[in-house]
Protein backbone atom coordinates (compact mmCIF):
# COMPACT_ATOMS: atom_id res chain seq x y z
CA UNK A 1 0.00 0.00 0.00
CA UNK A 2 1.31 3.23 -0.63
CA UNK A 3 0.50 6.11 1.14
CA UNK A 4 1.29 10.13 1.60
CA UNK A 5 2.30 11.46 5.29
CA UNK A 6 2.28 14.87 5.65
CA UNK A 7 4.46 16.31 8.37
CA UNK A 8 2.91 19.60 10.88
CA UNK A 9 3.97 22.67 9.04
CA UNK A 10 7.25 24.00 10.55
CA UNK A 11 6.98 27.73 10.92
CA UNK A 12 11.05 29.45 11.31
CA UNK A 13 11.69 31.19 14.38
CA UNK A 14 14.58 33.64 15.01
CA UNK A 15 16.45 36.58 13.12
CA UNK A 16 16.02 37.02 9.36
CA UNK A 17 18.97 35.86 7.60
CA UNK A 18 19.50 32.88 10.21
CA UNK A 19 16.40 31.55 11.28
CA UNK A 20 15.78 27.86 11.76
CA UNK A 21 13.66 25.36 13.26
CA UNK A 22 12.58 21.83 13.73
CA UNK A 23 9.25 19.40 13.93
CA UNK A 24 8.92 16.04 14.60
CA UNK A 25 6.29 13.92 13.38
CA UNK A 26 3.07 12.81 15.95
CA UNK A 27 3.17 9.26 15.65
CA UNK A 28 6.20 6.64 14.10
CA UNK A 29 6.40 6.23 10.30
CA UNK A 30 7.21 3.03 8.58
CA UNK A 31 8.22 1.66 5.14
CA UNK A 32 10.16 2.52 2.52
CA UNK A 33 10.21 6.02 1.32
CA UNK A 34 9.59 6.33 -2.01
CA UNK A 35 9.51 10.27 -2.46
CA UNK A 36 9.46 13.71 -0.37
CA UNK A 37 8.11 16.60 -1.34
CA UNK A 38 9.35 20.20 0.04
CA UNK A 39 7.19 23.10 0.29
CA UNK A 40 8.51 26.58 1.21
CA UNK A 41 6.03 29.51 2.01
CA UNK A 42 6.18 32.96 3.27
CA UNK A 43 9.11 34.80 0.69
CA UNK A 44 12.51 34.05 -0.47
CA UNK A 45 15.46 32.83 0.92
CA UNK A 46 17.83 29.70 0.34
CA UNK A 47 17.50 27.05 3.50
CA UNK A 48 19.21 23.75 4.37
CA UNK A 49 16.16 21.04 5.48
CA UNK A 50 17.45 17.65 6.64
CA UNK A 51 14.62 15.05 6.93
CA UNK A 52 16.11 12.41 9.28
CA UNK A 53 14.90 9.34 12.05
CA UNK A 54 14.32 10.23 15.15
CA UNK A 55 15.59 6.86 17.09
CA UNK A 56 18.62 5.82 14.52
CA UNK A 57 19.65 9.59 13.17
CA UNK A 58 19.67 8.23 9.81
CA UNK A 59 19.47 10.84 7.46
CA UNK A 60 16.63 10.66 4.67
CA UNK A 61 17.31 13.70 2.84
CA UNK A 62 19.40 16.53 2.65
CA UNK A 63 18.62 19.50 0.24
CA UNK A 64 21.32 22.76 1.02
CA UNK A 65 20.70 26.06 -0.17
CA UNK A 66 17.21 25.57 -1.58
CA UNK A 67 14.43 28.23 -1.99
CA UNK A 68 12.47 26.03 -4.76
CA UNK A 69 9.62 23.74 -3.59
CA UNK A 70 10.00 20.51 -5.03
CA UNK A 71 9.89 16.60 -4.96
CA UNK A 72 12.55 14.54 -4.05
CA UNK A 73 13.68 10.60 -4.58
CA UNK A 74 16.11 9.77 -2.06
CA UNK A 75 18.06 6.55 -2.53
CA UNK A 76 20.28 4.28 -0.50
CA UNK A 77 23.25 1.90 -1.64
CA UNK A 78 22.00 -1.56 -0.98
CA UNK A 79 24.18 -3.26 0.55
CA UNK A 80 24.62 -7.63 1.56
CA UNK A 81 22.48 -8.54 4.37
CA UNK A 82 25.00 -10.36 5.72
CA UNK A 83 29.01 -9.16 5.41
CA UNK A 84 27.48 -5.28 4.94
CA UNK A 85 29.48 -4.39 1.84
CA UNK A 86 28.06 -2.49 -0.95
CA UNK A 87 26.10 -4.49 -3.44
CA UNK A 88 26.43 -3.10 -6.99
CA UNK A 89 25.01 -3.98 -10.56
CA UNK A 90 27.92 -6.19 -12.89
CA UNK A 91 30.44 -5.13 -10.01
CA UNK A 92 30.86 -1.46 -10.52
CA UNK A 93 27.39 0.19 -10.79
CA UNK A 94 25.48 1.54 -7.50
CA UNK A 95 23.14 -0.55 -6.84
CA UNK A 96 20.23 1.90 -5.36
CA UNK A 97 17.29 1.02 -2.76
CA UNK A 98 14.94 3.03 -1.22
CA UNK A 99 15.40 3.46 2.16
CA UNK A 100 12.97 1.32 4.57
CA UNK A 101 12.52 2.54 8.33
CA UNK A 102 10.06 2.73 11.30
CA UNK A 103 10.59 5.72 13.48
CA UNK A 104 9.85 8.93 13.89
CA UNK A 105 10.64 11.21 11.61
CA UNK A 106 12.52 15.03 12.13
CA UNK A 107 12.75 17.97 9.83
CA UNK A 108 15.20 20.22 10.82
CA UNK A 109 15.75 23.82 8.57
CA UNK A 110 18.83 25.85 9.56
CA UNK A 111 21.42 28.13 7.49
CA UNK A 112 19.62 31.04 5.73
CA UNK A 113 15.64 31.37 6.82
CA UNK A 114 13.62 34.10 7.21
CA UNK A 115 11.31 34.44 10.20
CA UNK A 116 7.65 33.46 9.51
CA UNK A 117 8.10 31.39 6.66
CA UNK A 118 6.86 28.05 6.31
CA UNK A 119 8.00 24.56 5.10
CA UNK A 120 6.47 22.07 4.66
CA UNK A 121 6.96 18.02 3.76
CA UNK A 122 5.33 15.04 2.60
CA UNK A 123 6.52 11.51 2.80
CA UNK A 124 5.55 9.16 0.22
CA UNK A 125 5.45 5.82 2.02
CA UNK A 126 5.39 1.90 0.56
CA UNK A 127 4.42 -0.68 3.33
Amino acid sequence: MIRQISLPTLTLAGATGSAAGTVTSIAPISGELLAARIVYTGGTSTEDVTISTVGGGATLLAVANNEASGWYYPRVQACNNTAGSALTLEGTEVYPVCQAFEDYVKVVVAAGGTAGNTVDVSLVMRR
